[in-house]
């Protein structure tokens, strides 16, 4: 080794590479790059690897990082982490066409069971029935069972509350 940075130096010193110095150093420098090439294609998928654990939080947990998960991030994932939820909330805002509540994409991560849910009525209310095209009353506190379509906008309004079972709160 010391013998190859001896005519690595001189070499260098002349400028001019003779065959033979050529021939001791295109192995090592293709090696060494070789090697370089390596690790930067191992840093980047390390650091794709914790992107992607931090979009996955982001779904997972909320805009509410767990500390002990928080102080094992950097500050640059950290900076990343609320740019992510920032840009996540402008989307989910200017989807769900209510410019203050807009359309929680976190909610339901799982697909529904059935077509139809549970829900509670807030306040009376009259319904054109779309199958039909009769008047249906809802009266305040009722239970119902309806399909995910028709209660959806009704959430959004104020008017249904979803619950979990038939069971009174």
């Amino acid at each position: 080794m010391n013998a190859l940075s001896t005519i690595v130096d001189a070499e260098m010193d002349s400028s001019v590479l003779s065959e033979a110095g050529l021939a001791l150093t295109r192995p090592s420098v293709c090696l060494r790059h070789a090697a370089i090439e390596r690790n930067k294609q191992c840093v980047l998928a390390y650091i794709y690897n914790r992107i992607t654990r931090i979009r996955d939080l982001r779904w997972s947990r909320g805009i509410v990082v767990p500390e002990n998960i928080r102080l094992n991030m950097t500050e640059r994932e950290n900076h990343y982490f609320r740019n992510y939820s920032k840009i996540l909330a402008n989307y989910m805002r200017s989807v769900g066409g209510d410019l203050e509540n807009g359309l929680d994409l976190t909610q339901d991560m799982k697909p529904p069971k059935s077509g139809r849910t549970n829900v509670r009525v807030l306040k009376d209310w009259e319904l054109n029935d779309d199958e039909t095209g009769e008047m249906i009353s809802l009266r305040k506190e009722a239970i119902l069972f309806l399909d995910d379509i028709q209660c959806e906008n009704l959430i959004r309004q104020g008017v249904v509350e979803r619950i979990n079972s038939f069971q009174e709160r």
